[in-house]
C-alpha cells in the first residue's frame, strides 16, 4: 500500500478511509503513514479532518505526518491545528517543511507569542510566564550540554 501512495494512486484514499476507523492500531497506523507518503491535497485534507476527531497523542502523530508535507497551497488550512499546539510546553519541529513553519511563525506573531531563534530553522517561543520551546531532535541529540542546560 505504501508504494501505491508514493505513486499518489487514488485507490489509496479509499483504503485509508476504512483503515482509519479500525480498532486495531497498526492499521491506522498504515493509513496515516500512507497518506502522508501521498502528500496529495486530499491526503492532508483528510489528515486534517482525522486530526479533529483522535485524541491527543494521535493528534501528535497527525501533525508530525503533516509538517513533513504541507504544501504551500495547504498551508492555511493548518493554521487551525498550529493554533492548538501554539501552548504546548515543547514542540518538536524535526523534519518540519517551510510553510508548517512560516504558519507557526504567523500564528505566534498574531497572538503576540514571540519567537527567538535557536538553531539554524528552529526555535524557542517565549510568552509572557511561561517558555514555550521548539526542537529539532536530530539538533538537540548532536547538541553539546552546558552547565546542565541544553540549547
Amino acid at each position: 500500500m505504501l508504494e501505491l501512495a508514493r505513486r499518489k494512486d487514488l485507490i489509496v484514499l479509499q483504503v485509508c478511509e476504512s483503515l482509519l476507523t479500525s480498532v486495531c492500531i497498526e492499521q491506522w497506523f498504515l493509513a496515516v503513514d500512507a497518506l502522508g507518503l501521498m502528500a496529495t491535497n486530499e491526503a492532508v485534507e483528510r489528515l486534517l479532518g482525522v486530526y479533529r476527531e483522535v485524541d491527543e497523542a494521535r493528534r501528535r502523530i497527525i501533525l508530525t505526518t503533516i509538517a513533513k508535507v504541507l504544501s504551500e497551497e495547504m498551508a492555511p488550512r493548518f493554521k487551525k491545528v498550529i493554533r492548538d499546539l501554539i501552548f504546548s510546553e515543547v514542540i518538536d519541529v524535526t523534519h518540519w517543511t517551510s510553510p508548517p513553519l512560516a504558519v507557526l511563525r504567523a500564528e505566534c506573531y498574531r497572538l503576540g507569542v514571540r519567537v527567538v531563534q535557536t538553531a539554524p530553522g528552529r526555535q524557542v517561543r517565549i510568552q509572557p510566564r511561561r517558555d514555550i520551546t521548539l526542537y529539532d531532535e536530530e539538533v538537540r541529540k548532536s547538541t553539546p550540554s552546558v552547565s546542565g542546560r541544553s540549547f
